[in-house]
């Protein structure tokens, strides 16, 4: 048995911490969708793009060139950002089931609330690097949506329609 007692507002604190674990669980399994719907997106504008029949074939290089290294740039991002799958957790079961009989369940949650806050550390520099990397394959498809709108648009009023 454990001889000294865990500190008042232990449980409060360690539910607190595991309550921010649950919510950067659901922050990655929202940026992960954010990733697959994109990465779909961009799929589907690379088969419109570079069909035998579109639109970008008969456009300026310069323009063929840009919307190609922007739409690369997006998926690769969204890939990059899709691809960070290991995040801490804490505290193992292992570790729980080899501590349980030390002490009650206040004293459990003193010991391990450490490890979850040094968990929500590291996960929330995965998150934000995860965040960045979308926000950046957004950017560089907007980029491909506004020079193909503004070439479609050029070619709507050249042809006078």
């Amino acid at each position: 048995m454990v001889n000294q007692q865990p500190p008042q507002g232990a449980s409060f604190a360690f539910d607190n911490a595991a309550q921010a674990l649950d919510e950067q669980k659901g922050r990655i399994e929202s940026l992960d969708a954010k990733a697959g719907v994109l990465l779909a997106a961009d799929g589907v504008l690379a088969g419109l793009l570079f069909a035998t029949d579109s639109v970008l074939i008969q456009a300026p290089r310069v323009l063929g060139v840009a919307v190609t290294i922007s739409l690369l740039f997006s998926i690769l991002l969204a890939l990059l950002a899709f691809s960070t799958r290991k995040y801490e957790t804490a505290p193992t079961p292992e570790a729980v089931i080899g501590l349980m009989e030390q002490g009650g369940d206040a004293w459990l949650k003193w010991r391990f609330l450490g490890n979850v806050v040094v968990a929500l550390t590291i996960n929330r520099g995965k998150l934000e690097r995860k965040a960045r990397l979308l926000s950046s394959a957004i950017g560089f498809l907007f980029i491909v949506v506004l020079l193909l709108g503004g070439y479609l648009t050029y070619l709507l009023t050249a042809r006078g329609g």
